[in-house]
């Protein structure tokens, strides 16, 4: 089975400034991996480079089995991005739920296309799956933190992504609308097979919903299963501190 991502001795650097160094990584099909990592171990810079938002200096980056620097529109819409810290300025964003959901279907081809029947169908799919059809007509900027993130994954979801990239989604969403918020992601993993790709500083949250773990600080220290992450002192080498972790129960709809 093709790997779905493949980063090789990746090197990441900002002028003088070393973000990543000799990053080696496999990605498998079905995959949820959670990425943790103290804040400014490189793991939005990770995540940038495997959705091509950045390039490495050194090394390769393989999406599907393709170079990413050879990567064709296909393997582009193939994933789906959330970014960290979404947010609608003015609760008067005249944009709709529907409108920005279906971006995710405009990008396929070009902003010039029109929606088809397909289209449609999908984007209202998508909103079903997130739990927002009902909302559709709603304007976005009236929304809560954890329905505006709903949106987004519902929009990546629209674009029928084969892996979905998400940079700490629950930052800034209260207990219940993140335990609502795992539970989608459970979903999309389990169900429909998603290979999942995500960051946060939950590990109690992180151990519960991923099937694997990265522990990144400007290099790989750990890549493996989840329950194998709280063997030995690894946690503790990643963040330079002891860690004790505290975890939760979460229980999945």
């Amino acid at each position: 089975m093709q790997p779905v991502v493949e980063l090789k001795d990746v090197d990441v650097a900002f002028g003088s400034i070393h973000v990543l160094e000799d990053i080696t990584l496999t990605v498998e099909e079905k995959d949820f991996l959670g990425l943790l990592g103290p804040n400014g171990a490189g793991k939005t810079t990770l995540l940038k480079v495997v959705a091509g938002l950045l390039r490495p200096y050194h090394g390769t980056v393989k999406l599907f089995g393709e170079d990413i620097a050879k990567s064709t529109l296909r393997s582009k819409i193939m994933i789906g991005y959330v970014p960290q810290r979404i947010t609608l300025q003015s609760q008067n964003f005249p944009t709709t739920v529907y409108e920005i959901v279906a971006t995710g279907r405009i990008s396929r081809e070009n902003t010039f296309k029109r929606l088809t029947e397909e289209d449609h169908q999908k984007i209202e799919d998508a909103l079903r799956f997130v739990g927002l059809y009902e909302l559709k007509s709603r304007m976005a900027g009236e929304l809560s933190g954890g329905q505006l993130q709903r949106i987004f994954i519902a929009r990546a979801l629209a674009g029928e992504p084969s892996l979905l990239i998400m940079d700490e989604p629950t930052s800034g969403i209260d207990i219940g609308s993140q335990v609502a918020f795992h539970s989608l992601l459970d979903r999309l993993n389990k169900e429909q097979g998603l290979t999942i790709m995500m960051t946060s500083h939950d590990i109690g949250a992180m151990s519960h919903m991923c099937t694997k773990v990265a522990c990144v600080n400007k290099k790989l220290f750990f890549h493996g299963l989840t329950e194998d992450l709280f063997r030995g002192d690894i946690l503790s080498k990643v963040y330079g501190y002891h860690v004790h972790p505290i975890f939760h129960e979460e229980h999945l709809m």
